[in-house]
Parts: structure tokens; sequence; C-alpha cells
């Protein structure tokens, strides 16, 4: 049984229906698995580094700032550079973020801190 189309049992023409769509999901997720590219091997550095960014109220802003820092301190570590800066494959990737001041509520301004191992693309 295909997930377009059925043929009924008296051999006529098949027709169009739903077919099992679990099965038809399943079908489509393990082609897209086998067609996948080779992961590509990354090489990580050593050291961790740490950097907080500029507080903001809004905490998506706020750990975007960290990983500007983050990516800054990177390039400016000895031995590194621009080529270890992808946040993506990073190890440990970490947010610690803190509010500026206790009890302040949904929109008080938080300060964040990222932390990884830097790693590039081999």
């Amino acid at each position: 049984m295909s997930c377009i189309a059925a043929a009924d049992r008296s051999g006529r023409r098949p027709r169009l229906r739903p077919a099992r769509p679990a099965l038809c999901g399943l079908a489509v997720l393990v082609a897209c698995l086998q067609a996948a590219p080779p992961s590509q091997a990354n090489t990580c550095s050593g050291q961790t580094i740490s950097a907080v960014g500029a507080p903001s109220s809004l905490l998506f802003l706020a750990k975007s700032r960290a990983k500007a820092a983050w990516r800054a301190k990177v390039t400016a570590t000895p031995g590194l550079g621009p080529d270890w800066i992808a946040w993506g494959i990073a190890q440990g990737r970490n947010f610690d973020c803190q509010p500026l001041q206790p009890g302040g509520g949904l929109f008080a301004r938080k300060a964040c801190a990222a932390t990884a191992t830097p790693c590039k693309f081999d």
C-alpha cells in the first residue's frame, strides 16, 4: 500500500484515500534521515570563556547581548580569534541571567553571562 493511492479489492482503478498517515510520516522521516549529509567534525579549544552582556528588561535581548560579548571576548583571546565564535557549535553553552534589582517584577532589567567552550569547523 502506498501513501498516495490504494487499489480496492475488485481490481478496479485505484482510488485516492489517506493510507495510514503515521506510516507515511515515518517513511518520509526515514528517507530524510538517510539523505542527511554526514556531520562535520569540530575542533574545540581547551578553555571555557565567560562574558557578561549589557543589561536589558527583555530576557531574549539580554541573552543576545551576552552572546555578542562572548563572541567579542573569544575574538580577543590569544590563540582563538574569529574562527572560534560560532555559538551554535560551542560546547557546554549556558546562560546565567540575574535581575539587577531583586523583586523588580517581570520587566526588571536583567544581565546575562554567556559561558561556553569555543569550537570551530574543521
